[in-house]
């Protein structure tokens, strides 16, 4: 990440965009480092990929949801990050996409956790 560009949120979420990722700490650790979203798409036949890595992501922070955004012109891709307090640690994540473009868009793929380290931790102790 960029140093300085980091946004805590609620010592669970650390959002950065500047790189249009996400961080998921829980209990103190990191356990989901350098998560983006992107979606694969086509127009008049050819294939498209937009990422949120791809270039300025606007943002927004209301209590625990946190929503990416990213546009190409044709297609905008919203990434929203829910982390509900209870049960704890839950992370729930869901993309949209939104044809803003004159032509009629074909979505092949949607990838809604991409290019992440997972942090999982040792198994529990019986």
């Amino acid at each position: 990440m960029t140093e300085g560009s980091e946004i805590f949120i609620r010592e669970r979420l650390i959002l950065n965009p500047a790189e249009g990722t996400i961080e998921f700490v829980y209990r103190a650790r990191p356990v989901l480092s350098g998560a983006t979203a992107e979606a694969t798409y086509r127009v008049e036949g050819l294939a498209r990929r937009l990422s949120l890595r791809d270039g300025p992501v606007a943002y927004g922070i209301a209590q625990d949801l946190v929503s990416l955004s990213h546009s190409d012109g044709q297609v905008q891709l919203t990434w929203n990050i829910l982390a509900r307090p209870e049960p704890e640690g839950q992370l729930s994540l869901w993309l949209e996409v939104v044809n803003v473009g004159a032509e009629p868009v074909q979505v092949d793929e949607l990838r809604v956790l991409r290019g992440s380290t997972v942090e999982l931790g040792a198994p529990p102790n019986e």
